[in-house]
Protein backbone atom coordinates (compact mmCIF):
# COMPACT_ATOMS: atom_id res chain seq x y z
CA UNK A 1 0.00 0.00 0.00
CA UNK A 2 1.35 3.39 -1.08
CA UNK A 3 0.33 6.46 0.79
CA UNK A 4 -0.01 10.30 -0.32
CA UNK A 5 0.27 12.04 3.25
CA UNK A 6 -0.33 15.67 2.59
CA UNK A 7 0.09 18.33 4.53
CA UNK A 8 -2.51 21.04 4.28
CA UNK A 9 -0.93 24.34 5.29
CA UNK A 10 -0.43 28.41 4.58
CA UNK A 11 1.47 30.46 3.92
CA UNK A 12 0.62 31.99 7.38
CA UNK A 13 0.44 29.22 9.00
CA UNK A 14 4.75 28.24 9.24
CA UNK A 15 4.38 28.16 13.41
CA UNK A 16 1.88 25.44 13.34
CA UNK A 17 3.57 23.35 10.15
CA UNK A 18 6.76 23.85 12.28
CA UNK A 19 5.34 22.50 15.53
CA UNK A 20 3.91 19.16 12.98
CA UNK A 21 7.01 18.37 12.48
CA UNK A 22 8.36 18.56 15.44
CA UNK A 23 6.27 15.77 16.51
CA UNK A 24 7.22 12.27 16.49
CA UNK A 25 4.40 11.31 14.32
CA UNK A 26 6.11 13.48 11.87
CA UNK A 27 9.56 11.60 12.17
CA UNK A 28 7.83 8.18 11.93
CA UNK A 29 5.73 8.75 8.52
CA UNK A 30 8.78 10.66 6.76
CA UNK A 31 11.05 7.25 7.95
CA UNK A 32 8.38 4.82 6.06
CA UNK A 33 9.02 3.69 2.58
CA UNK A 34 5.45 3.36 1.51
CA UNK A 35 4.79 6.87 2.71
CA UNK A 36 5.60 10.28 0.84
CA UNK A 37 5.06 13.87 2.58
CA UNK A 38 4.23 16.50 0.91
CA UNK A 39 2.95 20.19 1.82
CA UNK A 40 0.10 22.16 -0.09
CA UNK A 41 0.05 25.66 0.69
CA UNK A 42 3.61 26.53 2.01
CA UNK A 43 3.89 29.21 -0.81
CA UNK A 44 0.06 30.86 -1.09
CA UNK A 45 -2.33 31.78 1.11
CA UNK A 46 -6.51 31.15 0.98
CA UNK A 47 -9.12 32.46 2.67
CA UNK A 48 -10.99 30.33 5.17
CA UNK A 49 -14.06 30.13 2.20
CA UNK A 50 -11.61 29.33 -0.50
CA UNK A 51 -10.79 26.17 1.30
CA UNK A 52 -13.05 24.18 -1.32
CA UNK A 53 -11.47 25.04 -4.21
CA UNK A 54 -7.77 24.93 -2.74
CA UNK A 55 -8.93 20.91 -1.41
CA UNK A 56 -10.22 19.68 -4.88
CA UNK A 57 -6.70 21.56 -6.83
CA UNK A 58 -5.11 19.73 -4.59
CA UNK A 59 -6.93 16.56 -5.22
CA UNK A 60 -6.44 17.69 -9.00
CA UNK A 61 -2.90 17.96 -8.80
CA UNK A 62 -1.68 14.82 -6.36
CA UNK A 63 -3.90 12.60 -9.23
CA UNK A 64 -1.67 13.91 -11.92
CA UNK A 65 1.50 14.35 -10.32
CA UNK A 66 2.10 11.41 -7.55
CA UNK A 67 1.41 7.96 -7.62
CA UNK A 68 -0.61 6.67 -4.72
CA UNK A 69 -3.25 4.13 -3.24
CA UNK A 70 -4.70 6.41 -1.19
CA UNK A 71 -4.14 10.19 -0.61
CA UNK A 72 -4.32 11.40 3.53
CA UNK A 73 -5.36 15.24 4.11
CA UNK A 74 -4.11 16.38 7.50
CA UNK A 75 -3.97 20.07 8.45
CA UNK A 76 -1.16 21.47 10.06
CA UNK A 77 -2.80 22.32 13.03
CA UNK A 78 -3.78 18.97 14.55
CA UNK A 79 -1.19 19.15 17.21
CA UNK A 80 -2.45 22.55 18.25
CA UNK A 81 -4.02 23.16 21.84
CA UNK A 82 -6.81 23.15 20.37
CA UNK A 83 -7.04 19.73 19.14
CA UNK A 84 -5.59 18.41 22.10
CA UNK A 85 -8.26 15.23 21.61
CA UNK A 86 -6.86 14.48 18.16
CA UNK A 87 -3.50 13.36 19.77
CA UNK A 88 -4.96 9.99 21.06
CA UNK A 89 -5.84 9.30 17.65
CA UNK A 90 -3.16 10.48 15.75
CA UNK A 91 -0.68 7.64 16.47
CA UNK A 92 1.55 6.49 13.21
CA UNK A 93 1.35 2.61 14.61
CA UNK A 94 -2.54 3.01 14.78
CA UNK A 95 -3.01 4.38 11.54
CA UNK A 96 -0.53 2.43 9.39
CA UNK A 97 0.08 -0.21 11.35
CA UNK A 98 -3.11 -1.60 13.14
CA UNK A 99 -5.47 -0.34 10.64
CA UNK A 100 -7.70 1.64 13.83
CA UNK A 101 -8.45 4.50 12.05
CA UNK A 102 -12.56 5.63 12.03
CA UNK A 103 -13.80 6.88 15.32
CA UNK A 104 -16.29 10.29 16.44
CA UNK A 105 -15.52 12.27 19.60
CA UNK A 106 -18.11 13.09 21.69
CA UNK A 107 -17.36 16.36 23.43
CA UNK A 108 -18.47 16.82 26.84
CA UNK A 109 -20.39 19.43 26.79
CA UNK A 110 -22.64 17.03 24.52
CA UNK A 111 -23.41 14.73 27.42
CA UNK A 112 -23.47 16.77 30.03
CA UNK A 113 -26.19 18.80 28.07
CA UNK A 114 -27.50 15.21 26.48
CA UNK A 115 -30.71 16.04 26.63
CA UNK A 116 -30.79 19.40 24.49
CA UNK A 117 -28.09 17.32 22.02
CA UNK A 118 -30.29 14.50 22.26
CA UNK A 119 -30.79 14.75 18.15
CA UNK A 120 -26.79 15.43 17.68
CA UNK A 121 -26.07 12.07 19.24
CA UNK A 122 -28.85 10.26 17.94
CA UNK A 123 -27.49 11.17 14.29
CA UNK A 124 -23.56 10.56 15.24
CA UNK A 125 -24.96 7.18 17.07
CA UNK A 126 -27.01 5.66 14.01
CA UNK A 127 -26.20 2.33 15.71
CA UNK A 128 -28.13 1.82 18.92
CA UNK A 129 -26.12 -0.09 21.14
CA UNK A 130 -23.46 3.00 20.75
CA UNK A 131 -25.97 5.42 21.22
CA UNK A 132 -27.22 3.77 24.40
CA UNK A 133 -23.91 3.41 25.58
CA UNK A 134 -23.29 6.89 25.30
CA UNK A 135 -27.12 7.76 26.83
CA UNK A 136 -25.88 5.77 30.02
CA UNK A 137 -22.50 7.43 29.82
CA UNK A 138 -24.28 10.81 29.89
CA UNK A 139 -26.82 9.78 32.55
CA UNK A 140 -24.22 8.62 34.60
CA UNK A 141 -22.13 12.18 34.21
CA UNK A 142 -25.62 13.84 35.01
CA UNK A 143 -25.95 11.74 38.04
CA UNK A 144 -22.40 11.67 39.63
CA UNK A 145 -20.54 14.45 38.03
CA UNK A 146 -16.48 14.41 37.15
CA UNK A 147 -16.43 11.43 39.40
CA UNK A 148 -17.04 9.11 36.65
CA UNK A 149 -13.75 9.72 35.66
CA UNK A 150 -13.03 7.52 37.84
CA UNK A 151 -15.33 4.37 37.18
CA UNK A 152 -13.06 2.08 34.87
CA UNK A 153 -16.48 1.54 32.83
CA UNK A 154 -16.49 5.15 31.49
CA UNK A 155 -12.52 4.46 30.27
CA UNK A 156 -13.69 5.99 26.65
CA UNK A 157 -13.83 9.38 28.38
CA UNK A 158 -11.11 11.41 29.08
CA UNK A 159 -10.47 14.45 30.79
CA UNK A 160 -7.44 16.57 29.41
CA UNK A 161 -5.83 19.60 31.54
CA UNK A 162 -5.40 23.07 30.96
CA UNK A 163 -3.58 24.77 27.77
CA UNK A 164 -3.49 27.77 26.10
CA UNK A 165 -6.53 27.35 24.54
CA UNK A 166 -8.66 25.38 27.12
CA UNK A 167 -7.97 27.61 30.52
CA UNK A 168 -10.10 25.15 32.85
CA UNK A 169 -9.29 22.12 30.63
CA UNK A 170 -11.90 20.00 28.08
CA UNK A 171 -13.33 16.44 28.08
CA UNK A 172 -14.78 14.02 26.11
CA UNK A 173 -14.71 10.54 24.67
CA UNK A 174 -13.67 8.75 21.33
CA UNK A 175 -15.94 6.07 20.09
CA UNK A 176 -15.10 3.02 17.61
CA UNK A 177 -16.96 3.56 14.34
CA UNK A 178 -17.37 0.90 11.45
CA UNK A 179 -15.78 1.68 8.08
CA UNK A 180 -18.00 4.11 5.65
CA UNK A 181 -16.26 3.06 3.11
CA UNK A 182 -12.99 1.72 1.24
CA UNK A 183 -12.72 4.93 -0.88
CA UNK A 184 -13.47 7.62 2.26
CA UNK A 185 -12.11 7.40 6.00
CA UNK A 186 -11.34 9.23 8.59
CA UNK A 187 -10.66 10.02 12.69
CA UNK A 188 -13.70 11.63 13.31
CA UNK A 189 -17.07 10.57 11.89
CA UNK A 190 -19.32 14.06 12.40
CA UNK A 191 -22.73 13.80 13.16
CA UNK A 192 -25.78 15.72 11.15
CA UNK A 193 -26.08 18.87 11.93
CA UNK A 194 -29.17 20.64 11.30
CA UNK A 195 -29.88 24.21 10.37
CA UNK A 196 -29.25 26.24 13.99
CA UNK A 197 -25.97 23.91 14.33
CA UNK A 198 -24.68 25.41 11.21
CA UNK A 199 -25.77 29.10 12.11
CA UNK A 200 -23.31 28.19 14.58
CA UNK A 201 -20.61 27.11 12.98
CA UNK A 202 -20.70 30.39 10.52
CA UNK A 203 -20.92 32.43 13.57
CA UNK A 204 -17.80 31.17 15.13
CA UNK A 205 -16.07 30.63 11.61
CA UNK A 206 -16.61 33.96 9.99
CA UNK A 207 -17.41 37.94 10.44
CA UNK A 208 -21.33 37.71 10.22
CA UNK A 209 -21.36 40.96 8.19
CA UNK A 210 -18.59 39.19 5.73
CA UNK A 211 -20.35 36.02 4.94
CA UNK A 212 -23.31 35.26 2.76
CA UNK A 213 -24.31 31.65 2.72
CA UNK A 214 -27.23 29.49 1.45
CA UNK A 215 -28.15 26.33 3.82
CA UNK A 216 -30.67 24.85 1.03
CA UNK A 217 -27.30 25.38 -1.74
CA UNK A 218 -26.27 21.71 -0.92
CA UNK A 219 -27.80 18.63 1.61
CA UNK A 220 -25.99 19.73 4.57
CA UNK A 221 -27.08 17.20 6.62
CA UNK A 222 -25.31 14.74 5.89
CA UNK A 223 -22.57 12.95 7.64
CA UNK A 224 -18.79 13.42 7.31
CA UNK A 225 -15.59 13.00 8.50
CA UNK A 226 -13.63 16.22 9.71
CA UNK A 227 -11.40 17.82 7.86
CA UNK A 228 -8.21 17.73 10.18
CA UNK A 229 -7.81 14.55 8.92
CA UNK A 230 -9.23 11.79 6.24
CA UNK A 231 -7.98 9.89 3.72
CA UNK A 232 -9.56 8.77 0.36
CA UNK A 233 -8.42 6.59 -2.55
CA UNK A 234 -6.90 7.58 -5.71
CA UNK A 235 -9.68 6.86 -7.80
CA UNK A 236 -12.29 9.20 -5.40
CA UNK A 237 -9.35 11.32 -5.22
CA UNK A 238 -9.29 11.69 -9.36
CA UNK A 239 -13.32 12.47 -8.02
CA UNK A 240 -12.80 15.41 -6.24
CA UNK A 241 -10.34 16.84 -8.92
CA UNK A 242 -12.66 17.05 -11.94
CA UNK A 243 -15.62 18.70 -9.78
CA UNK A 244 -14.11 22.54 -10.27
CA UNK A 245 -17.29 24.24 -10.65
CA UNK A 246 -18.56 22.72 -7.33
CA UNK A 247 -15.79 24.00 -5.25
CA UNK A 248 -16.30 27.00 -6.77
CA UNK A 249 -20.13 27.32 -6.31
CA UNK A 250 -19.20 25.93 -2.66
CA UNK A 251 -16.87 28.66 -1.78
CA UNK A 252 -19.74 31.30 -2.70
CA UNK A 253 -22.56 29.59 -1.24
CA UNK A 254 -21.49 26.93 1.21
CA UNK A 255 -17.65 27.25 2.40
CA UNK A 256 -17.36 23.72 3.79
CA UNK A 257 -14.73 21.98 2.51
CA UNK A 258 -14.43 18.80 4.71
CA UNK A 259 -18.66 18.71 3.90
CA UNK A 260 -17.72 18.91 0.18
CA UNK A 261 -15.58 15.95 0.11
CA UNK A 262 -18.40 13.49 2.30
CA UNK A 263 -21.03 15.22 -0.01
CA UNK A 264 -18.75 14.05 -2.92
CA UNK A 265 -18.53 10.79 -1.44
CA UNK A 266 -22.10 9.97 -1.40
CA UNK A 267 -21.96 11.24 -5.22
CA UNK A 268 -18.99 8.98 -6.19
CA UNK A 269 -20.41 5.65 -4.54
CA UNK A 270 -23.79 6.46 -6.47
CA UNK A 271 -21.93 6.62 -9.58
CA UNK A 272 -19.89 3.54 -9.01
CA UNK A 273 -23.19 1.42 -7.81
CA UNK A 274 -24.91 2.54 -11.32
CA UNK A 275 -21.93 1.53 -13.43
CA UNK A 276 -21.72 -1.94 -11.95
Amino acid sequence: MKYLFVIYTDIEYKQHLDNFKSQEFYRKICDDPTIEVIEWGTDFHTDYRDLPTKTQEMMKWCSENKEYDYLIKCDDTIFDDKWVHYRDRLVYENIFKNDDIEYSWVWGDWLKDFRLTLPLLSSLFTDQELFYKCIMIAKDFEKNGYEIFGNANWNELKFYSPNKCWKVGMWGGWFKRERVSDHYRGINYLPMFNTDIWKIYFKEHYDEDKIDYDLDFIDSTIQFYEGKFYMVSRDFSIFIGEQEKLAKDLSNNFPVEDLMVGYLSNEFKSIRSISK
